[in-house]
């Protein structure tokens, strides 16, 4: 009959949620996604837990709920998934106080592919976390180091739930536009329930429009260190001084940038798996080069194509050395810093002060000083900086008239040319850093300094051999 809609012609006629939905096929659980007793494989638990399941299921059964596309099911399919405090992840805002986290999300094309819309269903189980595992799956962790914010008292609650999304025709990717299943074990265990309290805090997610703020800053090339304060800015005069809501918090943490660069390299299509020089050599080599952003090409004024192992990178090595007199001894540090990072100290007591001078204090801390630096891997020191506090200390390592003490200099000359013969490609300089300045590594070697004054050297097999013994007592 001419003029009549199509869809009276489908098994609800107008009471159809969506009258094309008649062509996809019914719901079927996949075999990988299910055990014994109908358990999900992907469930994180225990043996007792599991057998706990086992009984559970024996007594009452697994509770099982499938849904037509008539609009009167599908309402209450909606009731049901609202009453289990069920979500959909990046659809809905999930209360960061919920037992139930998502273990796994499977989906795949249903319908022809002539189809003028194609349906996609998603199969996605969720576990209670006081049921949860922590150290059995891929994501184990020791026993002392469970994540999950909610106590594991095997509580048995489970739930599989399968929704068919329209990919093709919606605005909105992740559209619901009917669901197929809600099944599972919907109960919680007594003990569950009494949980009333979390172990730990929960992981709360950034809200997604400070986020979009935070990199619409990086993208316009605002430094991190104005990032935060920005940010902040920004969510006050949005939602006041609220730290954030039970979704989402109003309030960037230090890990968030790590955050924000990964999803801007993945925008702009950059490896995050590769090595650095790999992601380079693509942006700037000769032949054909394919920068994220042409204005790189602008920015670069030379680039050298990586070669291994001779344009390796190599750490940044910082060493400061120290004297010290206190409490009637001489005491000598010396202390390596790794990029930044501080890494290996030494200390060596030179003994009285009746004997000793703090002067020959600074000239061992610049021996323990290329100790540390002689055993570095072989080969990997190509720079290094070295900090002394005292500058007449700096100026007899190019000295060669006799001074007091000047024995230590030939130890220190010998010790040199041991460090070149380990590290051929080192280009050393020795400078001259105030004391007490507030400088972190000097800082560190003046507090080293005293420790071996006051309790001694470092062990004996640590020392460099001419450390071993008692120095010539120069008073």
């Amino acid at each position: 009959m001419s003029g009549t809609p199509a869809s009276v012609n489908t098994p609800f006629g107008f009471n159809s949620v969506v009258p094309e939905l008649q062509s996809a096929p019914p719901t079927r659980t996949a075999t990988t996604l299910v055990g014994e007793y109908g358990i999900p494989t992907c469930l994180r638990l225990s043996d007792g837990s599991r057998k706990e399941m086992e009984h559970h299921i024996d007594a009452l059964g697994v509770d099982q709920h499938r849904f037509d596309y008539s609009i009167k099911q599908q309402q209450q399919a909606l009731v049901l998934f609202s009453n289990l405090g069920l979500y959909i992840p990046d659809r809905d805002d999930r209360d960061v106080q919920s037992k139930l986290s998502v273990q796994r999300t499977n989906s795949k094309f249903v319908g022809g592919k002539s189809s003028e819309r194609r349906w996609k269903r998603y199969t996605r189980i969720y576990q209670c976390q006081c049921g949860i595992d922590h150290t059995i799956g891929r994501r184990a962790a020791k026993e002392n180091n469970r994540q999950v914010p909610w106590k594991n008292v095997s509580c048995w609650c489970w739930i599989k739930l399968v929704t068919t999304h329209d990919e093709h025709h919606s605005e909105d990717i992740n559209a619901v536009v009917a669901i197929d299943e809600i099944s599972g074990l919907f109960d919680h265990s007594i003990a569950c329930e009494e949980q009333i309290e979390m172990d730990r805090n929960p992981r709360i997610p950034l809200h997604p429009e400070l986020r979009l703020y935070a990199l619409s800053l990086l993208y316009n090339n605002s430094p991190l260190s104005l990032l935060r304060s920005e940010c902040l800015k920004w969510a006050q005069n949005k939602w006041g001084d609220l730290p954030g809501d039970k979704h989402f918090r109003y309030k960037l943490n230090n890990h968030d940038s790590s955050s924000l660069y990964r999803t801007m390299a993945r925008e702009r299509r950059i490896p995050q798996r590769s090595a650095a020089e790999a992601n380079l050599d693509k942006w700037f080599r000769e032949s054909k080069p394919s920068p994220p952003s042409p204005l790189l090409m602008q920015s670069c004024l030379h680039y050298q194509a990586h070669q291994e192992p001779s344009t390796d990178r190599f750490p940044r090595i910082r060493i400061y050395s120290d004297g010290s007199g206190i409490d009637g001894k001489i005491g000598a540090a010396a202390v390596l810093y790794r990029d930044g990072i501080p890494k290996h100290t030494l200390r060596y007591q030179l003994g009285s002060d009746h004997h000793h001078t703090v002067y020959e204090g600074e000239g061992v801390g610049i021996i323990l000083g290329l100790e540390l630096l002689r055993k570095e891997a072989k080969g990997s020191v190509t720079r290094v900086r070295m900090g002394v506090d005292n500058q007449a200390a700096i100026t007899s390592t190019a000295s060669i008239k006799p001074k007091p003490a000047h024995y230590l200099w030939d130890m220190l000359d010998k010790r040199l040319n041991l460090v070149m013969n380990r590290h051929p490609n080192a280009k050393l300089a020795i400078c001259w850093m105030p004391g007490h300045e507030g400088i972190d590594g000097n800082e560190w070697a003046d507090e080293v300094a005293k420790e071996a004054s006051q309790l001694g050297s470092s062990p004996s097999k640590d020392l460099p051999a001419t450390l071993r013994k008692s120095l010539v007592r120069t008073r």
